[in-house]
């Protein structure tokens, strides 16, 4: 909708159905998208014909961000093996792949080769936000999330603690990109950032797994994020304020298995 300069489901609708190549979909269909009661068919499946890759020819690029890997990684309600991570980023951009070098001891090969099973190597935090900071805003969240689970797998709660911390920076700056200017995008990026907080509190705080810095700065992280989300909140339509707070209700009651 970003790339049509769209702001509503029936505008899209009649985009599509008007492009060099039309796009007939049935009334309301987009709004259930939008919404996330469905997907377009065959899109999980990268079908040739489905609705995502048909988009992305009249707006380039618009397929490769819902085929992004950062959606697998930011799915809390799956554990993921070191093989899973590392294939996942593999998938991020060209552009942003050189800069991985010091946080892999061997990431060579495509995303279905093995390659040596330890690739991932330790990095100071500093490092880490400072290679995420060279990175398009959506790669730096995914590596950023790669670390947070690779530490997680290691059982290293302050590498964990580091890949949350940079996940929830990384999201923010995601949110002033220009590409995210829509209220139901920015909604989008304060609900993952707040994903990404709540599941330090259940891993760290709650499991009494954080020591009193980790959970100071979570603290201070949470409260920042609270700031920022009610003054979003502010800029929203009634309809869209009851969405958000209702996303925020079902993260805060989400069960992880890990």
């Amino acid at each position: 909708m970003a790339a049509a300069k769209a702001t509503r489901a029936d505008q899209i609708e009649s985009l599509i159905s008007k492009a060099p190549n039309p796009i007939h979909l049935s009334s309301g269909l987009w709004a259930r998208y939008m919404r996330g009661d469905t997907t377009p068919s065959g899109s999980l499946e990268r079908y040739k014909t489905n609705l995502v890759l048909r988009i992305d020819k009249a707006y380039p690029g618009t397929g490769d961000i819902f085929y992004h890997p950062v959606w697998e990684l930011m799915d809390f309600r799956r554990v993921l093996t070191p093989f899973e991570i590392r294939t996942l980023v593999l998938r991020i951009s060209p552009s942003s792949l050189p800069l991985l070098k010091p946080l892999t001891s061997n990431l060579k090969g495509s995303g279905a080769e093995r390659g040596n099973p330890f690739w991932k190597s330790s990095v100071n935090p500093n490092v880490l936000h400072k290679l995420c900071s060279g990175m398009l805003a959506m790669d730096a969240v995914a590596v950023a999330l790669a670390e947070l689970r690779m530490a997680h797998l290691a059982q290293q709660p302050v590498q964990f603690s580091n890949g949350v911390f940079i996940s929830s920076l990384q999201l923010e700056r995601l949110a002033k990109e220009q590409l995210v200017h829509f209220p139901r995008q920015k909604s989008v990026c304060l609900l993952l950032e707040y994903w990404c907080l709540h599941l330090a509190q259940v891993i760290l705080v709650e499991a009494h797994a954080a020591d009193a810095k980790m959970k100071s700065r979570l603290e201070m992280c949470r409260n920042d994020w609270k700031k920022r989300a009610q003054a979003h909140e502010r800029d929203l339509s009634t309809g869209l304020q009851s969405v958000f707070k209702d996303w925020a209700h079902r993260i805060k009651k989400e069960i992880y298995c890990w």
